[in-house]
């Protein structure tokens, strides 16, 4: 079985073992910032079942093994973004999943169950999103270039200020709050919102993995907030400069205002 197709089947049967959790008070842990459910640790289970099938090393979000470091192709999975809106029941979470070599994704997956949507994505061969039983259909983000005629997609959860610095600096449009940060990529591949950013430093390689690829694919750009380009399967495997996307006609000037929101 190709990769691609072994991690989208993966996704969706993890998904479908969250859902099993999702109407349950099943919730095992909580410090404030970063909750733990049954339904994390059940669908990490699957997936790393199935990714097993493959002869590369996991790094997930709930437990790592450093002999990735000595690897060229890693898995890096999140078994579920967005836990707190899982445990809210909003809908807006995620299964996640990517396979890095080189330090780059190369293939990603995203999978919301609630809405049975799966996006997906192979280097050099374009972003697709199945849902249900309906044909894929191709993935392309906006050229927008009128930032008053932009949405910019924060968390409902976890608001920083930066954020919403650069929505006054820039006079973009529109504030959308949404969930699982997987999902706000897609939004912007389906031409929904233009862009992303997020400004903490405690985010994982597991938070944007699968989405980088799949952004890319349909001709977004994601780079740190200082503009350099995301790196994986680090030995602390942490964003410390957080993380940007929008298409490019618009990066440049984004990172530029960040740059002077941060000095």
């Amino acid at each position: 079985m190709e990769e691609i197709n072994l991690l989208k089947k993966a996704v969706k049967k993890a998904g479908r073992v969250a859902l099993n959790y999702y109407h349950s008070k099943n919730i095992i842990h909580e410090d404030g910032y970063t909750p733990l459910t049954k339904a994390d640790f059940a669908s990490e289970k699957v997936l790393i079942s199935e990714l097993k099938k493959t002869p590369y090393k996991i790094l997930s979000e709930h437990q790592d093994n450093k002999e990735r470091l000595k690897e060229n192709k890693i898995w890096i999975i999140d078994p579920l973004d967005g836990t707190k809106d899982f445990i809210q029941k909003t809908g807006e979470f995620s299964i996640m999943a990517a396979l890095t070599q080189n330090n780059k994704p190369i293939i990603g997956a995203i999978y919301q169950p609630v809405t049975k949507k799966l996006y997906y994505a192979q280097k050099d061969k374009g972003a697709f999103l199945k849902q249900g039983r309906n044909k894929p259909i191709k993935l392309s983000v906006s050229n927008n270039t009128d930032f008053t005629d932009m949405s910019l997609l924060v968390s409902r959860n976890h608001l920083l200020p930066g954020e919403i610095k650069l929505c006054e600096n820039l006079k973009i449009g529109k504030k959308i709050p949404y969930g699982s940060a997987g999902l706000k990529a897609a939004l912007i591949c389906e031409q929904k919102a233009d862009i992303y950013l997020n400004s903490s430093d405690q985010t994982g390689e597991w938070d944007i993995g699968a989405a980088e690829i799949i952004f890319k694919e349909a001709g977004g750009k994601i780079t740190d907030m200082l503009g350099h380009d995301l790196k994986y399967n680090k030995k602390k495997p942490i964003n410390k400069q957080g993380f940007v996307l929008s298409h490019k006609l618009v990066h440049k000037k984004i990172i530029s205002e960040l740059k002077k929101i941060n000095e």
